[in-house]
C-alpha cells in the first residue's frame, strides 16, 4: 500500500518518512474484487453443444460431444484454470488459455491378451493440454488492437525444462543458452507482501530456473505472404521449426486463429492492455490509508499533548504521566513562566467525513455496493 516504483533502481521502494508517521494497511480493494469475482464464478461453467440441424445424426453428434466435452472440462480442471485466467486478468488487464496436444502423453488402455482376457497397459496416446498463461508470456504486434484474435503476429515466450525440450525437439543441441532472467518478474511478484513495505523474503529462488530454457513461439495470422499464417519454435539461439501454417488447422478460424483465448478485465477500444479495475482504485487506497493514519496520528497527538518545561523547573523523566490525581513537583523562580500544553487541533470530525466519501466513491467506482458483500442491514 505504501510502496512506489523506482525507474532508477528498477524496484519497488518505500519512501522515507518521520518517526512519527503511522503507515496502515488496510485493504478495501480486496473485498470489491473477491464480491465482483463472485458473479464471474457464481454459475458454474458447463459446455453445451448445440445440433447444426434437427435431424437425428446431428442431434446425436452433438450429444455425444458434449459428453465429451464435459469429460475433457472434469479431467484438464478448466474451472480452476478460468479461475486461474480471470485472476490474473484482474490484476493484469488479460489472462489466457493456451491450446496445445502432447504426443508423448501416457494413458491406459484396455487390450485383448493371449488368454482373451482384457489386459491394462500403458501407450504413448497423446493428449490435450489447456494451460493458463500469465500477461507476461504473450507479446503482441500492435499495441493498439484490442483483442487478440486481430492480432497480425504475436509471440508467447516462456520457461521450460531443458529435459522436456530435448524430448519433445531430439535435434536441438544440449548446449542451449539457459533463460533464467526471464522469471525475474515472477519472483518478484512471488516475493510480494501485503504485510510488508516492500519485497520480502521467500518467493522463487534464483536458483530454481537454472535448468530452464527460454522458448519462442511465433505465430503470424494468415496474410498475403503466408496464406495459412506461419508457426516458428524457437529455442535459446536456435530455430528449431518453422511451418508455413498455423497448428491444428486454426488457420481456417477468421475471428480467432491462435491457440490461445484471452480474459480481459475491461475491453478498451484502441487498447490491448486496458486498464484493470485494481489499477483504477489504487490512488482511492492510497488516500484512505493516508487519511486513516493521519487520523491515528492526530488522535495520538490530541490524547498525548506537547509539553513546554524550561530546565529551571527541573521536572524528572517521568514525572508526567497519565495517572489521575497525579502530583508533579517542580522547581520555581520569581518570574519563570509556567509549563505550557501546547494542544493538537482535532482533525477527526474532517478526516471522517473524508474517509466516508472515499467508502462512497469505492462503491461508485466497482459498481459493487454494499449488499453485493454481504451487508444488507440499511442497504437498497
Amino acid at each position: 500500500q505504501h510502496v512506489l516504483y523506482d525507474d532508477a533502481l528498477a524496484k519497488l521502494v518505500a519512501p522515507a518518512a518521520p518517526s512519527y508517521r503511522v503507515r496502515l494497511a488496510i485493504n478495501r480493494i480486496r473485498p470489491k474484487i473477491k464480491a465482483r469475482l463472485a458473479k464471474f464464478f457464481k454459475s458454474r461453467p458447463k459446455p453445451v453443444v448445440v445440433p447444426a440441424s434437427a435431424e437425428r445424426r446431428d442431434i446425436l453428434n452433438a450429444r455425444a460431444s458434449e459428453k465429451m466435452l464435459t469429460y475433457l472440462w472434469n479431467k484438464l480442471h478448466l474451472e480452476e484454470k478460468y479461475k486461474d485466467a480471470r485472476g490474473w486478468a484482474t490484476i493484469a488487464s488479460k489472462g489466457f488459455w493456451w491450446f496445445s496436444w502432447d504426443e508423448q502423453a501416457m494413458a491406459r488402455v484396455q487390450l485383448p491378451g493371449q488368454d482373451g482376457q482384457m489386459t491394462t497397459e500403458s501407450a504413448s496416446l497423446g493428449e490435450i493440454v489447456v494451460e493458463v498463461g500469465s500477461p507476461f508470456e504473450v507479446l503482441v504486434a500492435d499495441g493498439s488492437i484490442n483483442r487478440i484474435g486481430a492480432q497480425p503476429a504475436i509471440i508467447r515466450t516462456r520457461l521450460m525444462k531443458k529435459q522436456d525440450l530435448l524430448q519433445r525437439y531430439p535435434q536441438i543441441s544440449e548446449t542451449i543458452t539457459p533463460g533464467d532472467k526471464l522469471s525475474t518478474y515472477q519472483d518478484k511478484l512471488a516475493t510480494l507482501r501485503p504485510q510488508q513495505n516492500a519485497l520480502g523474503a521467500g518467493g522463487s529462488p534464483s536458483h530454481a530456473h537454472e535448468d530452464d530454457v527460454m522458448v519462442l513461439e511465433h505465430f503470424t495470422a494468415p496474410c498475403a505472404r503466408y496464406q495459412r499464417g506461419r508457426y516458428v519454435v524457437v529455442i535459446g539461439s536456435q530455430t528449431v521449426k518453422e511451418i508455413e501454417e498455423l497448428p491444428y488447422g486454426l488457420w481456417e478460424h477468421a475471428e480467432n486463429p491462435y491457440p490461445c483465448v484471452e480474459f480481459a478485465d475491461q475491453v478498451t477500444a484502441g487498447q490491448f492492455w486496458g486498464p484493470t479495475q485494481v489499477e483504477q482504485l489504487i490512488d482511492l487506497q492510497r488516500e484512505y490509508n493516508f487519511l486513516r493514519g493521519l487520523l491515528a496520528e492526530n488522535i495520538r497527538a490530541v490524547a498525548r499533548p506537547k509539553i513546554v518545561v524550561y530546565k529551571q523547573h527541573a521536572l524528572k523523566d517521568g514525572a508526567w504521566t497519565n495517572q489521575p490525581g497525579e502530583l508533579v513537583e517542580l522547581n520555581w523562580m520569581p518570574g519563570l513562566p509556567e509549563p505550557k500544553i501546547i494542544q493538537a487541533t482535532n482533525v477527526a470530525g474532517d478526516v471522517w467525513n473524508l474517509l466516508q466519501l472515499i467508502a462512497r466513491e469505492f462503491d461508485d467506482l466497482t459498481q459493487i455496493y454494499p449488499a453485493a458483500e454481504g451487508k444488507v442491514g440499511g442497504a437498497e
